[in-house]
């Protein structure tokens, strides 16, 4: 949340750094920001929305490249893409509506491609388990790993649906600077 004030702790972080690439939602950024918040040994790509939205996602260009963005009011969506993955990382406002963002997911998710989505929905998945999302995304061979609270307030509004059709590793991790878990994940590479 807010990444002018988690910056410093972010480049810091240890646990984050061992990562090919990060996905930070709720960034808070403005189009003026873009060239500010680098994070070093990573590119950077931020999805600005209005103000108390927004996506960026630092990642090893050598591995990683940036396919679009869809960028709206109340929910921003950026998709990423490896030569075996695709990864779609979504913010959604609480007012954001779920018709129009289930839709925007459907439009960025490639048949037969293996394919990552995560991010905030803020849609606590134990209260609402049966949301249009959660639903359509299941529906469709996606599991969602992140079945404990990922906010301060006790609430798994933090998801993380994929369609690998394998095991993958899930580590929910606390940092001080942040109402939000991270949500660490190891991919094999191998698919």
């Amino acid at each position: 949340m807010n990444l002018k004030n988690t910056h410093k702790d972010i480049i810091k972080d240890q646990t984050l750094l061992k990562s090919d690439i990060l996905m930070l939602q709720e960034t808070w950024l403005s189009e003026q920001d873009s060239e500010k918040y680098e994070i070093p040994e990573y590119e950077k790509h931020f999805n600005n929305g209005r103000r108390r939205t927004g996506i960026a996602v630092y990642y090893r260009k050598e591995m990683f490249r940036h396919v679009s963005d869809i960028s709206q009011d109340q929910m921003q969506l950026t998709k990423f893409q490896t030569t075996e993955l695709d990864i779609i990382v979504a913010y959604r406002s609480e007012r954001g509506n779920s018709v129009e963002f289930l839709n925007n997911i459907k439009s960025l998710i490639t048949e037969e491609r293996p394919t990552v989505i995560c991010g905030d929905l803020n849609i606590c998945y134990n209260a609402t388990r049966h949301n249009r999302i959660t639903k359509h995304l299941e529906n469709n061979n996606f599991k969602q790993v992140v079945k404990y609270p990922t906010h301060i307030r006790g609430r798994p509004i933090d998801h993380f649906y994929h369609n690998l059709g394998k095991d993958i590793i899930v580590n929910q991790y606390t940092p001080y600077y942040t109402d939000h878990d991270g949500i660490c994940v190891i991919i094999p590479t191998t698919m």
